[in-house]
């Protein structure tokens, strides 16, 4: 694996419940999917969560966003 430069990383932010263990099983599906994720932060406040991933393409992105709503609803 090698590093390279992205132009314009796609941005999607991210909300919901607080849900013990949600974010350990979405970057895993992330992964399991072959998504490559470019950064991710995630806090907490007042029972919910909200972050900022960052992705290489929008057909990343896109994939992501269908994995988290699967989850989401899980």
């Amino acid at each position: 694996a090698g590093l390279h430069e992205v132009g314009e990383p796609i941005v999607m932010r991210v909300e919901g419940d607080d849900k013990a263990g949600l974010s350990g099983r979405l970057t895993q599906a992330w992964e399991m999917a072959g998504i490559n994720l470019h950064g991710l932060v995630m806090s907490v406040i007042g029972g919910k969560f909200v972050g900022y991933a960052t992705f290489d393409s929008v057909a990343d992105a896109n994939k992501a966003a269908t994995i988290l709503a699967e989850l989401g609803t899980a």
